[in-house]
């Protein structure tokens, strides 16, 4: 069984155990254990900062890409309407033309029929001048140009 007190060379374990080298091999090692336990808290901040960080910049990227597919879809958009409403226009254009051809193709044949109707004029009769009078206004407000 071994005694309180020391004994030679051995160890003493206990209070009577503190002597001034082992204290500051005791704080050394604490000490040791805090640098490390720094050190570690710094990474683990750094990595959460770095990390962060990342996710962030994959954020402003995606909004980014986002953000220029949707001016493009935008872009593609307006285009795709503006040829329609050219398309309708032109469209519009060549009917109305077709139509102003074909209104004046009609009064052109009616003018020609009402004559050959009528028969040659004659000047001194005021009914024929009348008769076509009243056909011409009658023709203009069938088709609008009064």
């Amino acid at each position: 069984v071994e005694s309180t007190q020391s004994t030679g060379d051995l160890p003493v374990f206990g209070r009577i155990d503190v002597n001034p080298e082992r204290v500051k091999e005791m704080r050394k090692r604490a000490k040791e254990v805090m640098n490390h336990q720094i050190k570690t808290a710094e990474q683990k901040k750094l990595f959460k900062d770095t990390e962060k960080q990342e996710a962030v910049k994959f954020e402003v990227d995606m909004l980014s890409r986002a953000k220029t597919e949707t001016r493009d879809d935008c872009y593609r958009k307006y285009l795709i309407r503006k040829s329609v409403q050219e398309n309708l226009e032109k469209s519009w254009t060549t009917q109305h033309q077709l139509k102003m051809s074909r209104d004046h193709a009609e009064l052109t044949h009616r003018r020609k029929t009402r004559i050959a109707a009528f028969g040659p004029m004659r000047q001194n009769t005021k009914d024929v001048i009348n008769a076509r009078n009243a056909a011409t206004i009658r023709e203009l407000q069938i088709f609008g140009r009064r």
